[in-house]
């Protein structure tokens, strides 16, 4: 048996959990603060490059307000579109980046 026997689940829980965040109206560092991750971390799992442990997958669950067993059912991957998302301004007043002389 060639790969990752794991490889499929991780998928699946990146899946869900992105789509359970959205559906919550959350960005990544909004639902890792929530949950009580490393917004680094979070970013792994979504993208499915994190091993998860139990306590983990049990903690993601938690914050969702589902089952843990939920994270595991076989889904469809998301399709993620090529470069960084569109950030909402919830001002008009954006900061500016100062150059060093």
């Amino acid at each position: 048996m060639s790969g990752d026997p794991a490889r499929p689940y991780l998928d699946y829980v990146s899946a869900h959990v992105r789509r359970r965040r959205e559906k919550l109206k959350l960005t990544q560092e909004q639902f890792a603060e929530k949950a009580g991750f490393d917004t680094r971390f979070f970013r792994f799992i979504e993208q499915g490059t994190k091993d998860l442990s139990v306590t983990t997958l049990v903690r993601l669950a938690a914050a969702l307000g589902c089952e843990p067993a939920a994270l595991l059912r076989p889904t469809r991957p998301v399709v993620r579109k090529p470069g960084r998302p569109k950030q909402r301004s919830q001002s008009s007043s954006m900061p500016t980046r100062r150059t060093r002389r």
